[in-house]
């Protein structure tokens, strides 16, 4: 009887605790209420069905493919809608953002999630692994090479587990500013600048300290006047007897505790960063970096994904596409359905990059337990897992593993490179047909 309870303990801590990761319900918050004709949340969190194991020994021929998902396309529209908003007017993130306060200006739907939606609230929780799309540490041309999975985004505390927790994401804020870059439009905050009452004007570089304690040994707390001066915030503040003085300062000293709890040691202190999180509407398409192999002992030619990537729009000049980054990225403004960058209004080139990399199979472990639509019956929903093992989508190859190493693009143009992208299908499937038949 005590292993039946605790069983029970175990299965509702763990339903609770992933509450937000199961697919459609219609139970209503009010007892004895349905919301149709059946009981839709039998089972509260699903596990993805695991790939069937492939030995060396059957791995007999592969090649790998890259394709592109365009949200364009209606097959494709169950992985780009419904869309989310978010009011960039309100929304702020700092060092104390949590989920509750991003959720008030984050509008989605009840019922379901796009693609991107799931991807940005599980990367926010924790959950998911961001692989950066080239070397953070590189300089000029960036390579972008991410696909590889080499560089993922990994806090102070972080280990080889598969997440770095959702703690991370609020307390550094240096892994905060890495993860949020990839999927934002990121603006750096401002340097506090502080004044005397001579009007001169001082930076602060933030110690090894906290607000309270720096606040307790102002005299160690050194500022520097733009000319290259120094002096102590003690000094700056005086005795406490010139009531000037003490005016200025208890104007300023709310924005020095914001703008030293937002910094990193080392660093002028600044405002909190402006961040505008892509909502759904922004994401024109994703890559896929996908194996085609063909495993002898099940004699099928099979297709599994390795890692996914979203892809977003750039403000960047087309002859100089390469050295597209964080900073450039667009969002769509929600009244005028422009695009805007970390500046303002943008109306020049735009040029369509992946923002990060994910492994898909880890991926997998959250989207199984949300549904997309399905235009013919409400009662025959698919998790988004269902969709990408099903195929139920449409991608266009744009580059596969050759001696050149190099996209479609490179050397087929236009209505070309379509063309080119469909030959590389009929030389697999033709592959396929060879083993059958000689």
């Amino acid at each position: 009887m005590r292993n039946l309870v605790l069983l029970f303990l175990l299965v509702t801590l763990n339903s609770h605790s992933q509450s937000d990761m199961r697919g459609p319900m219609n139970l209503g918050t009010s007892p004895g209420v349905v919301d149709g004709v059946v009981v839709s949340n039998e089972v509260p969190v699903r596990s993805k069905v695991p790939y069937e194991h492939v030995r060396l020994a059957d791995y007999v021929w592969s090649k790998r493919v890259f394709s592109r998902i365009d949200s364009r396309e209606s097959i494709n529209h169950e992985l780009f809608y419904p869309f989310d908003f978010f009011d960039y007017e309100e929304f702020k993130i700092g060092n104390d953002f949590d989920l509750t306060y991003y959720s008030e200006f984050w509008t989605k739907n009840n019922e379901r999630l796009s693609l991107w939606t799931i991807i940005v609230k599980h990367i926010l929780r924790g959950d998911l692994r961001v692989f950066a799309p080239y070397d953070p540490n590189s300089i000029g041309v960036k390579v972008r090479d991410g696909y590889q999975l080499k560089y993922p985004i990994i806090s102070l505390n972080g280990n080889d587990s598969d997440h770095d927790g959702i703690d991370a994401l609020f307390t550094e804020p240096i892994y905060q500013k890495a993860v949020l870059t990839k999927l934002a439009s990121y603006k750096l905050g401002d340097k506090i600048q502080l004044t005397d009452e001579f009007n001169n004007t001082y930076q602060v570089k933030k110690l090894n300290m906290t607000a309270e304690q720096a606040l307790g040994d102002m005299a160690s707390v050194e500022l520097e006047n733009l000319d290259g001066s120094t002096l102590s915030l003690q000094d700056m503040i005086g005795d406490g007897q010139n009531q000037e003085t003490e005016a200025l300062w208890a104007q300023q000293k709310e924005n020095f505790v914001k703008a030293w709890n937002n910094s990193n040691v080392g660093e002028y202190i600044t405002t909190p960063a402006e961040v505008k999180i892509l909502s759904s509407q922004a994401i024109p398409g994703y890559k896929i970096k996908e194996d085609w192999f063909f495993d002898k002992e099940r004699s099928i030619l099979d297709k599994r994904i390795i890692a996914i990537a979203p892809v977003a729009n750039y403000s960047v000049d087309k002859t100089d596409k390469d050295k597209a980054d964080e900073s450039t990225i667009l969002y769509v403004d929600n009244k005028t359905g422009g695009f805007k960058g970390s500046t303002g209004e943008y109306t020049g080139a735009i040029h369509q990059k992946e923002m990060f990399w994910l492994y898909f199979p880890q991926l997998r472990d959250v989207m199984v337990n949300y549904f997309t639509y399905n235009d013919r019956s409400d009662a025959q929903w698919m998790s988004f897992d269902d969709l990408f093992w099903k195929r139920k989508f449409n991608a266009q190859i744009y580059r596969t593993s050759d001696k050149f190493d190099r996209d479609i693009e490179d050397y087929r143009f236009g209505v070309d490179a379509l063309y080119e992208a469909e030959k590389v299908k009929g030389e697999i499937r033709k592959w396929e047909h060879d083993v059958w038949n000689y």
